[in-house]
């Protein structure tokens, strides 16, 4: 799952989108808001009468919880349930302490009902995060309320039930399928499908690929990881196997740290790109893919075949601010695994939501297999209409009374430095600074409403486990 970290407060200034609950038009139908193309957040409810939040729907951790205390709901505005006020709320004694990479937090827990997308299961078992001295950190910056699980039971805590089995064992569902549609570009569209698919976003079939057992997360086999430019391989791994997670909860392509540098100079190399620190930006070009390399990611089928999915530099890259001399800079949307990320002798990729947006996936559990699809719209999204839309609606990247854009960008490299100074001894090295974006005027204030930062999360070592070894968020 995946948390965003505003060190800025930025996003306070932004309008709730719980204001505008939209309850779903067709059954297991999840409205999903995408924020920035990293974050998909999604309506559910809890209680009776029903208590309405928005929640991280993340395929790589199993609990459900929400925020349950005003004092961690303060920063953000934020609902949080109130069990006092649900007529179907039973408490239970027990207390779990959860630890992140931020910290730690000691949910409570309970059982009541939940709804999403039109269905409701009764009695499940979820987390209420009330200790808000040890929690507060991590709700501060989540864009929603909680997060729901839809990964595998081994890797639930306090002995829980995931919310698919639930739904399946209450017969609200005929098998235990989802799938997960997420736009580009725009915040509205996304949507998570629960108990089926909705073949009208794809543009093709799907293909198949067996889960790697035991089932925990959704892990597949990788045989090929390569950047192709003008039909040149600039670069090759996986000759020996990897694995790959589906994460709807990530951010971006995660790649080992062994690999990182060879590929990053791939997509840089005598480019018209430019770093800071860890974060990289290229100049948007009329033509991305004769300029930039793309992805080619090949699996092996549930029946032996090769399957190659490409994600293109429009893809893979993000409109992130304009030089002083206008000109549009893309982010490169890839990142470093945490190092929990990792298989004995196999390295691990992370297929986040860069890889999300551009091909529909269909998990299903009862088969232990996740179906792609290039994705309708998404999939073909091309830079041309990026970079349309952010003329359109351009943000302002001024600090209060800088007025010149090499300014705002000194005065970036410095915030940036001092943040990851202090990020540095706050928190540990495997939460990666991976995005930074600048807010609209209308969004900002001051100099603290004008950059948005955030982190990717652990989600645990993928050995065999008995218990979760990490649910930290992904921050």
């Amino acid at each position: 799952m995946e948390a965003t970290i505003n060190h800025f407060q930025a996003r306070n200034e932004q309008k709730r989108p719980t204001d505008n609950w939209e309850e779903a038009l067709t059954p297991g139908v999840v409205s999903v808001q995408n924020f920035e193309d990293s974050e998909y957040i999604g309506d559910i409810s809890v209680g009776t009468p029903p208590q309405k939040f928005q929640v991280l729907f993340d395929t790589g951790s199993s609990n459900f919880w929400v925020i349950a205390d005003p004092v961690l709901a303060a920063p953000n505005n934020s609902p949080w349930f109130q069990s006092s006020l649900s007529s179907s709320f039973v408490p239970s004694p027990e207390d779990y302490n959860v630890s992140y990479g931020s910290g730690h937090m000691t949910l409570k827990w309970g059982s009541d009902v939940v709804q999403a997308g039109g269905f409701a299961v009764h009695n499940f078992k979820f987390g209420l995060a009330s200790d808000s001295e040890s929690a507060e950190n991590f709700f501060k910056y989540l864009h929603g309320e909680g997060v729901l699980g839809l990964g595998f039971k081994a890797l639930t805590y306090g002995n829980c039930s995931t919310f698919m089995d639930v739904l399946y064992e209450q017969k609200v569902i005929s098998e235990r399928v989802f799938s997960i549609y997420m736009t580009s570009l725009t915040s509205t569209g996304s949507e998570v499908l629960l108990g089926g698919v909705d073949t009208a976003h794809a543009t093709e079939e799907f293909q198949f690929f067996p889960l790697l057992e035991p089932p925990a997360w959704w892990i597949v086999r990788m045989s090929k990881f390569s950047l192709v430019h003008h039909s040149k391989t600039l670069f090759t791994y996986c000759k020996t196997g990897c694995r790959a997670v589906v994460d709807s909860g990530t951010s971006f392509i995660g790649v080992p740290l062994s690999q990182h540098d060879a590929i990053l100079k791939a997509i840089l190399h005598k480019n018209p790109c430019v770093s800071y620190g860890d974060n990289h930006f290229c100049k948007a070009t009329e033509n991305m893919t004769d300029t930039y390399p793309s992805f080619k990611i090949e699996m092996p089928t549930i029946d032996s075949k090769t399957a190659t999915f490409t994600l293109l530099p429009a893809n893979y890259m993000f409109p992130a601010f304009r030089d002083d001399k206008g000109v549009l800079y893309c982010y490169v949307g890839m990142m470093i695994n945490p190092p929990a990320i990792h298989v004995k002798g196999e390295d691990v990729f992370l297929l986040g939501t860069t890889f999300l947006k551009t091909y529909y996936t269909k998990f299903d559990m009862d088969n232990l297999q996740v179906g792609f699809a290039r994705a309708i719209l998404t999939g073909e999204r091309d830079m041309t209409r990026a970079i349309s839309l952010y003329n359109t609606n351009p943000p302002n990247h001024s600090f209060a009374n800088m007025a010149s854009t090499t300014t705002f960008f000194l005065g970036f490299v410095l915030v940036g430095v001092v943040i990851g100074l202090v990020v540095r001894k706050l928190v540990p090295r495997r939460f990666k600074l991976f995005f930074c974006k600048k807010q609209s005027q209308t969004e900002c204030s001051s100099l603290t409403g004008t950059i948005h930062c955030a982190y990717q999360k652990t989600i645990g070592d993928i050995n065999p486990v008995t218990k979760p070894i990490d649910m930290s968020i992904n921050i």
